[in-house]
């Protein structure tokens, strides 16, 4: 493969990983030449598994760079096994130069890594670029720089991550706070229902 196209790691893990071993996601911050992604472990205080960014060759007709980013994709997903695949959903601003064009092509990336991914049973989830900012940064319009600064920090990287990168891993850390957010509400309302069946006296206890 052209060292163009490679997939970039920043993080090489060799070792083969398998989905019931070790529970991963991979999040994909979608592009037609560059495509950042993140593996990270969806359970435990260190999820950073693995990041870099897919590649294609800026010359080339989309077509071929959406051939080419494919088939990284599905490289990427066949080596990790996830069991999700989430992915930022591209925000384009209308009074942007070429709109349309920049929406459908960038839709076009973003259906390669939907596609690829759920032919493989791999869940799908989205979120919108505001939804990561405001998770990561409190702040719905955060920078770009400031998005990398905020997954630097967070993940204690010794390098800073490029934007599509950062953005990946954003994405992946996002969705990894709202599991536990939902996790924990989910374990408030149990512990409250059991509580509440405790306080409650047995029916003959009332009577007597």
């Amino acid at each position: 493969m052209d060292p163009d196209t490679q997939n970039w790691r920043r993080n090489d893990q060799k070792a083969d990983v398998k989905r019931a071993e070790t529970r991963l996601l991979i999040a994909i911050d979608p592009g037609t030449r560059l495509i950042g992604y993140a593996v990270l472990k969806t359970d435990g205080a260190s999820p950073l598994t693995d990041y870099g960014t897919l590649k294609a060759k800026s010359k080339d007709p989309i077509e071929n760079r959406l051939g080419s980013l494919l088939l990284q994709i599905q490289e990427l997903l066949e080596k990790w096994q996830p069991e999700v695949l989430t992915i930022e959903t591209p925000y384009l601003g209308r009074n942007s130069s070429g709109f349309f064009r920049s929406a459908v092509a960038i839709g076009q990336a973003q259906g390669l890594a939907i596609a690829t991914a759920a032919s493989m049973g791999i869940k799908i989830t989205r979120h919108t670029p505001a939804e990561v900012k405001q998770a990561l940064t409190g702040y719905g319009n955060a920078s770009k720089e400031q998005m990398q600064d905020a997954v630097t920090a967070q993940l204690g990287l010794n390098t800073r991550p490029t934007a599509d990168e950062a953005d990946a891993l954003a994405v992946g850390l996002c969705h990894l706070m709202q599991n536990q957010a939902a996790k924990r509400q989910r374990n408030e309302i149990t512990d409250w229902n059991a509580g509440t069946s405790r306080r409650k006296k047995p029916a003959a206890e009332e009577t007597s």
